[in-house]
């Protein structure tokens, strides 16, 4: 990564994962930058049997309990950003510094399209349920925003989607929503229109630069009234999606601070890796990098349990909730069954072991 200064505000702007904030202890001495804290989010298929983890130009594919990667998928010219299961769990998206996006049919590990409208760093790919259609965004440019034919790599639709946009899309498939750094937006996906729009900035002292504000991921719930969102400085937002109003804000992360002061080197802490709703829509998880796995009630906003896990500096949700994978700081894997979280009818939560170790499960 280029070490240059970048100001404030391209944080702000969502350039959360390229960004680097630089305060010179001496001449000498600089502190760690946002982008030393971003790990791709790994991905679960949809019958939760495999996941996707980056792996700096290729993706591995794991299984549970296996001692070593079933694949590799090698292609990209770059570190790979960001990746998204088709809904039959037979195509993955990736995304890529090196402006492209990557269909790989995964049962034999080709490529099956090689996106490249794209002028710039791809930092995010979202599939439509039940359908062929791919949206990516790149970091910059005037129409960074584009869905295309992920068989063809045909363009449909391109649009200003704001620098740096995480993108997901509601169960219908018939709406995205996009984060980027304190700014959310739902849109329609027939023309792009922006339907609902809030900057949460706004929400707390213009005097103090809030972190808790900067988001980094971003949730459906199964039936499209509510998102959710996770912060860089340990909270979440729960929205409703009708109004793009926030009707709470939690605390995902032991190490939150409610001043909104988030030293970089906290980050390693306070990150929200990764958000969920469960099945039915009525609870929502968070899991932040200092290990804390945390689920509330999506009515009352009461927690409902908390447990503690090893600390990681990536990790991903099932679509339901009921599993998580983390990634350590020695890139060590563990698969969490987290059903007792996710499912109301559930006992308790089993935290199997890391994938790298075929000792029995605990």
């Amino acid at each position: 990564m280029n070490q240059k200064l970048f100001t404030m505000l391209s944080i702000v702007l969502g350039l959360l994962i390229f960004s680097e904030i630089v305060t010179p202890i001496n001449a000498q001495t600089e502190l760690p930058s946002v982008g030393d804290f971003y790990t791709a989010i790994p991905v679960w298929n949809p019958s939760n049997t495999l996941i996707a983890k980056v792996s700096d130009t290729n993706v591995e594919m794991w299984q549970v309990n296996a001692s070593d990667p079933i694949q590799i998928l090698s292609g990209h010219t770059d570190t790979v950003l960001t990746l998204s299961w088709s809904d039959d769990g037979n195509y993955l998206a990736t995304g890529s510094r090196d402006g492209t996006v990557r269909i790989w049919d995964v049962a034999t590990g080709d490529t099956i399209t090689v996106y490249t409208d794209h002028d710039n760093v791809v930092g995010s790919v979202a599939w439509k349920p039940n359908s062929m259609l791919v949206a990516s965004a790149s970091i910059q440019g005037e129409q960074n925003l584009h869905t295309w034919d992920a068989l063809t790599g045909n363009m449909t639709i391109s649009s200003n989607g704001g620098t740096g946009s995480v993108i997901h899309f509601s169960a219908n498939g018939m709406k995205i929503a996009t984060v980027v750094g304190p700014i959310i937006r739902t849109r329609e996906l027939t023309d792009f229109e922006i339907t609902k729009y809030f900057r949460t900035d706004a929400m707390g002292s213009l005097e103090v630069e809030d972190n808790n504000n900067l988001m980094e991921s971003v949730r459906w719930s199964p039936d499209g009234s509510k998102l959710v969102t996770g912060n860089i400085g340990g909270s979440i937002y729960i929205w409703d999606a009708n109004t793009l109003q926030p009707l709470s804000t939690l605390i995902a992360s032991d190490s939150y601070n409610p001043e909104g002061i988030v030293l970089i080197t906290q980050l390693s802490q306070t990150w929200v890796r990764d958000v969920a709703f469960n099945f039915d829509g009525t609870r929502v998880l968070a899991a932040s990098s200092d290990g804390t796995l945390r689920v509330w009630d999506t009515e009352t906003f009461q927690e409902i349990q908390t447990i503690q896990v090893d600390p990681f500096i990536g990790a991903g949700w099932s679509a339901d909730g009921e599993h998580l994978v983390t990634i350590s700081a020695t890139d060590e894997v563990n698969f969490i069954d987290t059903t007792s979280l996710a499912n109301p009818s559930a006992l308790h939560a089993s935290v199997l072991s890391p994938i790298s170790d075929t000792t029995d499960q605990h």
